[in-house]
């Protein structure tokens, strides 16, 4: 059975559509990137976590190239593309960090993990670095 704590992360990524999806994956729910097939699955210590809140991620779903990081950090990067994704669509730029700042609150709340990212005065430095990129 998977670690709860690390299990919440993964459903609180696999909530986040278009981008992901809910999925079983064996006997347990994973979230899978629609993206790139990319599937993210809850660990425990015993399965090689370090930590609580730690996941493993299936580059492309491949067992054979698994990748064991912190769910905090996998869920920020998911965020940021996330309102990236959206923002594209439905609102101009400046509200994509205002929607990851609120959707970061919402992940710690959820999961009481915190987000990777440094949000200062409304801003998240990686939304407005994807959205550069972007445009440019």
């Amino acid at each position: 059975m998977s670690n709860q704590s690390s299990q919440k992360v993964v459903d609180f990524i696999a909530g986040l559509s278009p981008l992901y999806i809910r999925e079983m994956n064996g006997e347990e729910w994973c979230a899978r990137c629609l993206q790139d097939g990319t599937v993210i699955r809850a660990v425990t210590e015993s399965e090689g976590g370090v930590e609580d809140c730690d996941v493993e991620i299936l580059w492309q779903g491949e067992a054979s190239r698994a990748t064991t990081t912190r769910g905090a950090v996998v869920a920020s990067i998911a965020i940021a593309r996330w309102a990236e994704l959206r923002s594209i669509v439905e609102h101009p730029k400046h509200i994509a960090s205002r929607e990851a700042q609120d959707l970061l609150r919402h992940f710690t709340v959820k999961t009481g993990e915190e987000g990777v990212f440094d949000i200062q005065g409304g801003n998240i430095s990686l939304v407005q670095l994807l959205w550069a990129k972007l445009v440019s």
